[in-house]
This record gives C-alpha cells, sequence and structure tokens, in this order.
C-alpha cells in the first residue's frame, strides 16, 4: 500500500505525517521515516475519512464446528479444538496446562 497524505504534521521533525498499514491496521507514520520515527494511533476521523483507500481488515478465521468425542491419549480428558500459529487447528487437552496432550484435527 502507498503511503497516504494527510495533511498533518509531525510534532517532532515538521515534516509529512501519512497513513502507513501496519500488522494491527492503519496508524499515522512520519514521512521522514527511518530519520524520525514517529508514530501516532489513527483517529476515528482520519479512519472514516480515508475508508475507501484503506484495505478491508483481514477476517479472522472460526473454529470449524466439529463433534468432539475422543479423549486425551495421555491422561484420558476430553479434547478441545483449538487454534494454533497461522491458523492451523489442533485438538488439545482440556486439562491444559496440567497435561499437553496434543493431536492433529
Amino acid at each position: 500500500m502507498k503511503p497516504i497524505q494527510t495533511g498533518l504534521e509531525c510534532e517532532i521533525c515538521e515534516s509529512r505525517m501519512v497513513v502507513k498499514l501496519g500488522p494491527r491496521g492503519p496508524f499515522l507514520g512520519c514521512s521522514a521515516y527511518p530519520r524520525c520515527r514517529n508514530t501516532k494511533l489513527m483517529p476515528a476521523d482520519l479512519k472514516e475519512k480515508f475508508k475507501d483507500q484503506l484495505p478491508p481488515p483481514p477476517k479472522k478465521k472460526e473454529l470449524p464446528k466439529v463433534d468432539i468425542t475422543e479423549t486425551c491419549p495421555e491422561c484420558g480428558g476430553a479434547m478441545k479444538l483449538r487454534s494454533g500459529r497461522g491458523g492451523n487447528f489442533f485438538l488439545a487437552c482440556s486439562k491444559y496446562p496440567k497435561c499437553r496432550g496434543t493431536r492433529e484435527a
């Protein structure tokens, strides 16, 4: 995404503040980066103003609906469906952290 000009000035170096996109969504950053590293949260009025130019927020993956009747191979407790890194799903013991039994979903 190309930075979007806002017309605001950086309080530190008086360069222009631009809208940038990070892992947690849009934010205001100084256009003089990396010389000036000033950043700010994006105010609601600016989010509304630039909503057509910003990409839509990513959709969260939901846990699939499955009937889990399996028991933990280590302790015999019930298994729960969990999500891991990268959106992968796996079965884990409901008695975690005492029992760390897991299995692929």
